[in-house]
């Protein structure tokens, strides 16, 4: 079951195994694309709600490191949505 928490940056844990493989360039630079244009439109929870950055309940992430990276790139300071899942790493 997921519920949605509201997060920082900072909030978020990266396990190794996203540190040692990350996605390719092509990917991010689309995602922080798309990011931008979200923060441009004040719409970054609504893009973040069809594309979720998802964290178990330690705040480990569990999916969506591109996502994580672009926000990371843009210094987003600003609370965002976050799913929330009760799953272990």
């Amino acid at each position: 079951s997921a519920n949605y928490d509201w997060v920082q940056l900072e909030d978020i844990k990266i396990s190794k195994c996203f540190v040692n493989s990350p996605p390719k360039n092509e990917k991010i630079h689309k995602c922080i694309t798309e990011m931008k244009q979200a923060i441009r439109e004040d719409r970054v929870p609504d893009y973040l709600n069809r594309k979720p950055i998802t964290i178990n309940k330690e705040g480990y992430l569990i999916d969506g490191y591109t996502r994580y990276i672009a926000l990371k790139v843009l210094l987003y300071k600003q609370p965002f949505p976050v799913r929330k899942i009760s799953k272990e790493v």
